[in-house]
């Protein structure tokens, strides 16, 4: 094997080895496009949950605003 070829390789494998490590560090998980956040499930419950009816509307309104919303007309998609 030339020195070439062991070279590459060598990238390879460490390129390989940054991707399997990456894998296993602990992230948050993220269900939003390009890092944003997006409204769960869980999110309108606890909004239900809140007692102040100024500070539930605002939950639940922010909540909305979270929210994901695909469009498809024809043959078009938008999305929010």
């Amino acid at each position: 094997m030339d020195r070439y070829t062991k070279a590459v390789l060598t990238v390879i494998a460490v390129a390989l080895t940054a991707i399997a490590a990456h894998m296993w560090a602990r992230q948050d998980a993220v269900a939003a496009p390009f890092g944003l956040t997006a409204s769960t499930v869980g999110d309108f419950l606890d909004a239900a949950e809140i007692k102040d009816p100024k500070k539930a509307e605002e939950a639940t309104q922010r909540a909305r605003r979270g929210m994901l919303v695909v469009r498809v007309q024809g043959g078009s998609v938008s999305v929010n």
